[in-house]
């Protein structure tokens, strides 16, 4: 299995088995005809990331400044899934 299908098929199963979040595919279609493909893809600002080190210190920075922000933003989302779930 290639790795995107290993990944859709990872995301169909946690959709599937969500119990707080549904997935609306009649509102998917509806939104299919107004996206705007014209729009330039979002990309790593200069000014504000390091990206002009070597590749490998680049992706350390990358990796440290993504765990940073899922796992401030998680950390405060699971606290108060788990406090529920604990009620």
């Amino acid at each position: 299995m290639g790795l995107l299908t290993e990944v859709r098929s990872s995301c169909a199963q946690i959709a599937a088995d969500a119990r707080y979040v549904r997935i609306d595919l009649d509102a998917l279609g509806d939104l299919q005809g107004t996206l705007d493909l014209a729009t330039p893809a979002p990309g790593l600002d200069p000014g504000c990331h390091y990206l002009e080190g070597e590749p490998g210190e680049v992706a350390d920075y990358l990796l440290a400044l993504d765990a940073i922000n899922f796992g401030s933003a998680g950390s405060r989302c699971w606290r108060s899934v788990w406090s529920r779930d604990a009620r």
